[in-house]
Order: structure tokens, then sequence, then C-alpha cells
């Protein structure tokens, strides 16, 4: 077998690799229902179990109110709070993996500065320190965070992939990821939201019809922190 053709097969062996990891994650979280309708959230126009001659209500507001309550969305288990209305999501890439991020934890995107200052003793997913805007911030590999091990070793080096650090939390800490996508807007039911642990305490839930997964920015400050 020739060099190219070396090549050709271990990148179509690396590219398999990152489809059924993707397929793994869609199937991580299970399909998520709304949760049931509080009882204060009216679904019809009652009947009226009096007789007509009786004195009523204001009929006219009443139905109005009724209207708005049947409007009402429910709420979507696992949804949190900023998802309860229409929101929006940058889509970024690592390592060929399609991923998310709300924009609401999002404080701006600049581009991958090989200027950072390591930090001996760390883990694999610090990246070190990067001098911006007066404050030193934390950068993390989000590969490091995402992948298994075993994926891990046929990864390029950070300096090799990444284009673009992600801001998160005031400038404090950001994601280092291949490159930037899209701004895509979203309603609460469009996502999985996870409801149970799991095995990627990063997850916050999955996007099938991008097939592409929703991270949670907490979970991963918390890592960034704790595994620092």
């Amino acid at each position: 077998m020739s060099r190219a053709d070396n090549k050709d097969a271990k990148l179509m062996e690396q590219q398999g690799a990152v489809m059924s990891y993707l397929e793994d994650l869609l199937l991580e979280v299970p399909e998520t229902v709304p949760d049931e309708i509080p009882d204060n959230v009216i679904t019809a126009f009652p009947q009226q179990s009096e007789p007509a001659q009786q004195a009523q209500p204001d009929l006219a507001t009443d139905k109005e109110e009724n209207l708005e309550q049947a409007q009402t969305k429910p709420k979507v288990k696992g949804a949190p709070d900023w998802a309860e209305q229409e929101f929006q999501c940058l889509m970024f890439k690592v390592v060929g993996i399609s991923l998310a991020v709300p924009l609401v934890k999002l404080n701006g995107v600049i581009p991958w500065d090989n200027s950072l200052t390591p930090m001996p003793g760390h883990s694999a997913a610090f990246l070190g320190l990067l001098r911006h805007l007066g404050q030193n911030v934390k950068i993390m590999d989000t590969a490091q965070v995402i992948l298994p091990q075993a994926q891990l070793q046929q990864v390029a080096t950070a300096e090799e992939r990444i284009n673009k650090i992600m801001l998160m939390d005031e400038g404090r800490w950001g994601l280092a990821c291949d490159d930037i996508g899209e701004v895509i807007t979203l309603q609460a039911q469009d996502v999985r939201w996870r409801t149970e642990a799991g095995r990627r305490p990063w997850l916050a839930g999955t996007i099938s019809e991008r097939l592409c997964a929703l991270l949670d920015t907490d979970v991963m400050a918390r890592i960034l922190t704790e595994g620092a």
C-alpha cells in the first residue's frame, strides 16, 4: 500500500470513529416529553354546570383568560430556565464532531493564540492561561473533555487543529475549538435534554435534527476548575 493510500485509510478510519461516537452521543439522551400540564392550565372552556339564569361572572373576560392559559406551553422536562423561551446557539466543531453552545452563556469568540502560558501539573484539558483584555483567561481543550481516551490518541495536537476560542463567564475561561459555524434558533422541544446523570456530565442534551450535542457550560467550567 502506498503512503497516500495509507493516509486515506487512516483518515477514513478516523471519520468512521467520529461518526460512531456522534451516534453514541445522540443515543445517550432519551427522547423527552413535556411535563404534565399543571392544574391551573385549562385546555378547554369549562361547560356551565349552573343554570343559565343564575348570575355568572364576566364570560368574555373568563374566555380570554382561559384561552391564554390554554396557549401556555408546558415546560419541557430537563430544560434550563434560559431555554423556556426561544433561544440561540452557536454551532462549532471539534475534531469533526458538531457541537453547540447557548449564546446566553457566550461572551465572545477570539482567534487562537499560541502565546498561552503553560501551567505544568494541570490536567491535559487545561491548555494554559491567555492574557486577554487585562485578565488571565483559562483555556480548555474541548476535545480532551468530550472524547474517550482511545480516540484522543489519534487526535492532532491543539496547536495543529485549534483555530478559535469561545469566551465564557465574563471572559474568565474559554473553550478552544477547531472551527466556528452558524448561529441557530431553537425551542426547548427541539432538544433532547438530559434528565439523569450519565457518562458525559458535560452533555446538556442533543439536537437530533442538527446531529450535534449541546454543551452544559456550567459543568464544563466545573470540570476546568476541579481538574485544573
